[in-house]
């Protein structure tokens, strides 16, 4: 009897969401949003099928079908703290603005007009999953290693970290179980998450009236505008001693968007 979908998982959230918004007006708009959550689950899924059901049925399968509670852990959504803000604003210059409502033409398209936008977000990631151990026969691998100390993350402050030299986990934190038994790490390590998103993108557009119907809009567009180097999570497989541990994969670097754009 194969029974390919068992409906054994759960999941939790908890969450504490604050938002703080200004409507568009004076020239200035902001929205700013902060989340401090908790997602908790335990896999789901018979483990046997799910060995055979490609990397995505594989990864969540429960490592001890008959001890399902020991599966409990922070999901892979978990992310801690999320906090967002997102501006406009309105230089007051120009017609119908603060300063230089009695310009020319000419002279309100040149210094008049002017408005920059910002998205700024900051989040925490998910915890980090290691894996490994010895395979186990007839269920497609699946182990984990022992885990032995909780020193999991390495010395190496994230500001000062070289991918191509420092290691964001410590390998000696975890052991190998014997043969055909298995690895007491949890499904994730609870304290242990991987390097934190930190991104700014901003705007700056000019906008120039062409009579009362017409307005052209340049717009300068910079992701990622102080080129942070964006860390994604570390190898985490510990029967690959040489990259466990290391980080071998970053978010794109600042990009510049050039535009126009003609409304009528």
């Amino acid at each position: 009897i194969r029974n390919n979908s068992q409906p054994t998982g759960y999941n939790q959230y908890h969450a504490l969401q604050v938002r703080l918004q200004k409507r568009f007006a004076q020239g200035t708009s902001f929205l700013v949003g902060y989340t401090l959550s908790k997602s908790l689950g335990a896999a789901g899924g018979n483990s046997f099928s799910d060995a055979f059901a490609g990397s995505g049925g594989a990864r969540f399968q429960a490592l001890d079908t008959f001890r399902r509670e020991l599966e409990k852990a922070h999901t892979e959504l978990d992310q801690a703290h999320v906090f967002v803000t997102s501006f406009i604003y309105e230089l007051p210059f120009g017609h119908h603005r603060r300063f230089g409502s009695s310009w020319g033409g000419t002279l309100n398209n040149i210094l008049g007009g002017w408005q920059v936008q910002g998205i700024l977000r900051y989040q925490s990631t998910p915890t980090i999953r290691v894996t490994g151990g010895p395979v186990l026969p007839g269920f497609a691998g699946g182990n984990r290693p022992i885990w032995v100390s909780s020193d999991v993350r390495s010395s190496t402050d994230i500001g000062d970290f070289d991918p191509a030299v420092d290691r964001y986990l410590n390998f000696n934190a975890f052991v190998r179980p014997d043969s055909f038994t298995l690895g007491d790490t949890p499904r994730r390590i609870p304290h242990v998450r991987g390097p934190s998103f930190l991104n700014e993108d901003f705007s700056v557009i000019k906008k120039i009236f062409i009579g009362e119907q017409v307005q052209v809009q340049l717009r300068g567009e910079f992701f990622n505008i102080f080129n942070r180097h964006i860390f994604r999570a570390p190898s985490a497989n510990f029967n690959n001693p040489n990259t466990f541990g290391r980080i071998n994969r970053v978010e794109a670097g600042r990009s510049i968007q050039l535009g126009l754009k003609v409304v009528f």
